[in-house]
């Protein structure tokens, strides 16, 4: 007995949604592999990209290191980090973390006095979030005038806000 029109088309539909699914896993591996491959390939999970040292791998006093928002955010509940704000005036007024310093990399000058006169383990540099130059370009600043307790946050402000830590600001 021969197959009716209705269930050819749904033999051909099933085959067409197996030969697409097919096809679709194919082209995943193939991206994989050639990503994978690639000198300049993506992250395939949102890593966060720095020239800088974990925290955890050298001691801050030898050089700048980079610090989670996760243990920034306990440096901070633990009273042992001062945070430097290297983003613009305007952002700094709006929300920034509490406490925070305002500098700006290249204006550091008028505020390097009272800079080495914290009182504090760790001093944090943050600004927009990943990819975002300023806070590494502040602490090379800072180390050069012989500040060395710096660690940067490459997650930023963005990291900080994301995880719904205290903030301090004229829109707060």
């Amino acid at each position: 007995m021969a197959d009716t029109p209705v269930e050819n088309l749904k033999k051909l539909l099933f085959t067409g949604i197996i030969q697409a699914l097919l096809i679709g896993i194919a082209a995943a591996v193939f991206a994989l592999v050639i990503n994978n491959v690639r000198t300049d390939s993506l992250p395939l999970i949102n890593r966060i990209e720095t020239k800088l040292p974990s925290a955890t791998e050298i001691s801050p006093q030898k050089s700048q290191s980079v610090i989670s928002v996760k243990d920034a955010f306990r440096m901070f509940t633990q009273k042992k980090a001062i945070f430097l704000d290297a983003r613009d005036a305007s952002e700094y007024e709006k929300y920034h973390v509490p406490g925070a310093i305002h500098i700006e990399p290249g204006k550091t000058e008028s505020k390097i006095d009272n800079i080495k006169k914290i009182n504090a383990e760790l001093l944090i540099a943050y600004c927009y979030g990943p990819g975002c130059p300023l806070a590494e370009e502040l602490a090379k600043e800072l180390m050069a005038k012989s500040i060395r307790n710096i660690a940067v946050m490459p997650e930023g402000w963005e990291g900080w806000a994301s995880s719904g830590y205290p903030e301090e600001g004229s829109l707060k």
